[in-house]
């Protein structure tokens, strides 16, 4: 903390009279120097009180972008076939719940939440295959529930679509259970690799347990009197 210097102030007989007081003298420097230590002070203090020591800021948005990146093309849903009667049985629950009348209007719109929150759930408890939140806003009428219902989920990954498709260009040909080289298991050249010096390393964690990698030796590390 800087050095306060006090000074006393004295009345004279030539000016007016007047009370003494007291008055104090800091330069500059040493103002700032004493408002930047009362600022962190108490910046330190509201950290403490708000976040613990290993908050990070942003780590939690990042940790989330970071789960989303990673699910790639599949996505965390179930697969879903719509039944042959799909319209019958969404027509009987919205006249259960909606009315004979409005349930035959296909341009009737839910604009209710209550009614919507009991549609959506018995059309659930029907179907087991609920509406996503990120498609709850584009049921806006009947129709549009009728919609939903009969579209299919499909949750086959792209590459796995193509290994079952027989429609291919005659260019383009998948070989889904290729094999990997390894001098352990290897029987055709009897463990010798094209490429001496080049290790194969197996970074995925699902290819992991499929293929075993491995690491080509230094030529220092061979014996040379074998």
């Amino acid at each position: 903390m800087a050095a306060v210097k006090w000074r006393m102030d004295r009345t004279t007989s030539a000016d007016p009279p007047r009370a003494s007081h007291w008055s104090i003298s800091i330069t500059w420097y040493e103002a700032i120097t004493v408002m930047a230590a009362l600022i962190k002070h108490v910046l330190s203090k509201t950290c403490c009180r708000s976040y613990s020591t290993n908050f990070v800021p942003g780590a939690k948005l990042r940790s989330a972008v970071a789960k989303i990146s990673a699910r790639g093309f599949l996505r965390n849903l179930k697969e879903y076939k719509p039944p042959d009667d799909v319209n019958i049985r969404v027509s009987a629950i919205c006249e259960r719940i909606l009315g004979n009348e409005n349930s035959k209007l296909l341009g009737y719109k839910l604009t209710d939440p209550n009614i919507r929150y009991k549609l959506f759930t018995e059309c659930f408890n029907e179907f087991k295959h609920g509406i996503p939140n990120s498609l709850l806003f584009k049921i806006v009428t009947v129709d549009d529930l009728h919609n939903f219902y009969e579209t299919p989920v499909d949750t086959t990954a792209p590459y796995d679509a193509l290994k079952n498709r027989t429609d291919l260009p005659e260019n383009l040909y998948l070989q889904p259970d290729y094999v990997r080289f390894h001098p352990d298991t290897d029987v055709m050249f009897k463990g010798k690799s094209v490429f001496p010096k080049s290790s194969l390393l197996v970074t995925g964690l699902r290819t992991r347990k499929k293929y075993k990698g491995f690491t080509t030796k230094s030529p220092y590390d061979y014996d040379i009197d074998k």
